[in-house]
């Protein structure tokens, strides 16, 4: 059994023995470490994508469809996606005509699952400035559902006629179902 070392031969491996010896090491294996660092920040980079990809799958499987891009505010390029009618001669604001769905055959498990819904009112068509929400077209879905609750059943009905004409956006359509049936 060795004897116990002195309080000051301890403060000296301390103070000046260890950080050179550990200097020592890392001149040693530095190469060794950044090469692992390296090989553990591509397996989390890996992981990442991985679960990225796995959570767009389930998504296209509960929502249906290939995912959308939104585009930045910058992006010329991409217009916003919007169907509209040629202007009318006689007047300046842009109408959509309402197209109900012609079934073609049977219908998909997608489509049993989560049908389209057709406008309840009797309008064919529905301007775009007629609708209670400014702006319209150039709101994100969660800002029209964000606006959706304060409006008439009336005004509901208005905005998923011109939804489905246009963009036919689930998110906007199903909050308006909610609302529409809770009134």
């Amino acid at each position: 059994m060795s004897e116990p070392r002195p309080p000051a031969d301890q403060l000296l491996d301390l103070v000046l023995y260890a950080p050179i010896g550990l200097l020592a090491v890392v001149r040693d294996d530095l190469p060794k470490l950044v090469a692992q660092g390296r090989r553990e920040v591509d397996l989390a980079r890996m992981i990442g994508r991985f679960a990225v990809q796995q959570g767009e799958k389930e998504l296209r499987k509960r929502f249906g469809g290939a995912p959308t891009r939104r585009p930045a505010a910058d992006d010329a390029t991409t217009p916003p996606a919007r169907a509209t009618a040629p202007p009318s001669a006689t007047t300046s604001t842009t109408k959509v005509a309402v197209q109900r769905p012609v079934p073609a055959g049977p219908p998909s498990p997608k489509s049993r699952k989560r049908p389209v819904p057709t406008p309840r009112t009797g309008a064919e068509v529905v301007a775009a400035t007629s609708l209670p929400i400014a702006d319209y077209d150039s709101l994100a879905a969660s800002q029209v559902v964000a606006r959706l609750e304060a409006l008439t059943l009336d005004e509901l009905r208005a905005v998923e006629g011109y939804e489905i004409a246009g963009r036919g956006r689930r998110t906007v359509l199903g909050k308006i179902t909610q609302l529409t049936s809770s009134r």
